[in-house]
């Protein structure tokens, strides 16, 4: 197949490489991203990523494209709706820095941190142990490396120890909350307080989730998040939440019991009230800031910003 060149124009900048080019050329998301980190998709030459971010005037071009794999009709070859999501979930993750001491990573939504009950569905920890083997003598047998965690269908920032020394200092850290951690949320209903702190303990109900109890309660957790109001919809509210504590569910329940239940959240999520339907396969709640001190006592901090699929559903809501 002769080779093909696409010259960027101003409207496509600033969309992600492997997205710009479903449609255009042959094959599923997935399968371009494969061609990308393959080298037969090139931007001004060069082997690039898949989210790289195209600028106006660059050069994409298309070397020998392979065909997409064909589709089978046998039942069992079939790929699940479920498999898919994973494989792409695996395509999503990034590494933002790779020190000596540990790893900063994006996990996208739809991804398990670590095994969970004996549950073998492909996680981060299996991911990054097997990219980097020395994870595997850190932290506990069934989280290598893993001193914090993402619910699945929430993404952002993790923080990953990469040897035991850089574990017991992140996870002392993380005992005297002196981690920073940041994230954002969208809730229904406009919130009164532009600012404000939300300190119910947190228990386990009799359902077998989690619940914010009641104030004056013995029982739980002591839990602490504190929020700020960053904008208003009609009818929404984007917060940001600081969490001084990293109880399960923490953020959700929190917010559940404030009255402002967090968009896409199933399991907490459904809202009082009548509400437009906004379509979401996931929870929309990010992880945006990491803020640390390193083994040699260095605060490092990091951000990343909204996932594409958050920032469309805030400017339809504009």
């Amino acid at each position: 197949m002769t080779n093909v060149k696409i010259i960027i124009k101003t409207p496509d900048a600033g969309a992600r490489l492997d997205k710009f080019l479903i449609g255009k050329i042959p094959g599923s998301r997935s399968e371009i991203q494969k061609q990308i980190k393959g080298g037969r998709i090139t931007v001004n030459g060069k082997k690039t990523a898949p989210h790289y971010f195209l600028k106006t005037a660059d050069v994409v071009e298309i070397i020998k494209l392979a065909p997409p794999s064909p589709i089978k009709n046998a039942a069992d070859n079939r790929i699940s709706p479920s498999q898919k999501k994973q494989d792409e979930a695996f395509e999503e993750i990034r590494i933002l820095c790779e020190s000596p001491d540990y790893l900063v990573v994006f996990k996208p939504a739809g991804l398990l941190i670590h095994r969970e009950n004996g549950n073998e569905e492909p996680n981060l920890a299996d991911f990054l142990s097997k990219k980097f083997p020395e994870l595997k003598k850190v932290g506990e047998e069934n989280r290598p490396g893993i001193v914090h965690r993402l619910d699945k269908e929430v993404s952002g920032l993790v923080l990953i120890p990469r040897s035991p020394v850089a574990y017991e200092c992140f996870k002392r850290q993380f005992a005297e909350h002196k981690i920073k951690k940041e994230y954002l949320a969208l809730v229904y209903g406009e919130v009164k307080n532009e600012t404000g702190e939300i300190a119910f303990r947190v228990g386990r109900a009799k359902s077998g989730k989690m619940a914010a109890l009641p104030q004056g309660a013995e029982s739980g957790k002591e839990a602490l998040t504190k929020f700020d109001v960053l904008q208003k919809f009609g009818g929404y509210t984007l917060l940001k939440l600081d969490i001084l504590t990293g109880r399960t569910h923490q953020i959700r329940v929190h917010l559940k019991a404030l009255g402002y239940p967090i968009v896409g959240d199933n399991l907490y999520g459904k809202p009082a009230g009548k509400f437009r339907r906004i379509k979401l396969d996931r929870i929309f709640l990010h992880a945006e800031k990491l803020g640390f001190y390193d083994p040699n006592g260095k605060w490092q901090e990091f951000r990343e910003e909204l996932p594409e699929e958050l920032q469309k559903i805030l400017q339809e809501l504009k």
